[in-house]
């Protein structure tokens, strides 16, 4: 009688728990159910509880390469503008210090009549003096000043993406300004300097471009010391303006 009171009893507990169903509890995996009944899981069903989103891990973002070497700069005009601007005042304040008597400012009456003379006669040039003295300035005042003075305005044009005839032109028609108004205050249009400051400005200024940019990219390389001062010294206002007033060229 005994056992068959046990038999009875463990009978009804393998009926129970073939009645209800069995859970499982696993990380990121919530409300599965097992039934006994059938042979497979309800697919429907289980798209329905299966928690994905909880599993998906998102991938890590990796920054784009960067090349060390500065792309050329889009072209612009007003750092050219002011860059010549700002040598021009420069220069003539020079004049004044070094040649003081020749380049006096408060010679107002003289100044006007030099400026009447300058647009009603042609250039100055002396047949009897050499070439690059043909109006009666120092030789190396004509091809050092007045090529480096071209060079700079070529130079920055360049620097700041404008092409090679494009700098050109802005070096013969800062050479032209400059002889036609502020030194024509004080003399006649110089006709070597009309024609050798473009010319020699155009041929030094794009050597001192493409060295620096030489030096700039440098073999895909990080600039060192050595290449920093090599800046300066390949176009030492440029530098000083990139750096210290911020220029974008």
């Amino acid at each position: 009688m005994f056992r068959l009171t046990v038999l009875a009893a463990c009978l009804c507990a393998s009926a129970s728990l073939a009645a209800e169903p069995v859970r499982l509890a696993l990380p990121g995996l919530t409300g599965i159910q097992v039934s006994s009944e059938g042979s497979g899981f309800d697919s429907e069903h289980q798209a329905q509880q299966l928690n994905f989103q909880d599993m998906r891990v998102p991938a890590p973002e990796v920054p784009a390469p960067q090349s060390p070497v500065p792309s050329l700069p889009a072209r612009r005009w007003d750092v050219p503008l002011a860059h010549t601007a700002g040598l021009v005042v420069g220069m003539r304040a020079s004049l004044s210090i070094l040649w003081p008597s020749h380049y006096d400012p408060s010679r107002l009456r003289e100044g006007f009549s030099h400026l009447r003379e300058a647009y009603t006669r042609p250039p100055e040039f002396h047949r009897d003096l050499p070439l690059l003295e043909s109006d009666g300035d120092p030789w190396l005042l004509n091809t050092v000043g007045h090529g480096l003075f071209g060079s700079e305005v070529y130079n920055r044009a360049r620097q700041c993406g404008q092409s090679p005839a494009a700098a050109f032109l802005a070096t013969f028609l800062a050479s032209t300004a400059w002889e036609y108004t502020l030194e024509a205050f004080h003399q006649r249009p110089s006709a070597v300097d009309l024609v050798w400051t473009p010319l020699a400005g155009a041929l030094l200024g794009e050597g001192r471009y493409r060295l620096h940019r030489a030096l700039v990219q440098g073999g895909g390389q990080s600039p060192g010391t050595a290449r920093k001062v090599l800046f300066f010294v390949v176009d030492p206002l440029g530098e000083a303006e990139r750096r210290l007033l911020g220029a974008g060229c």
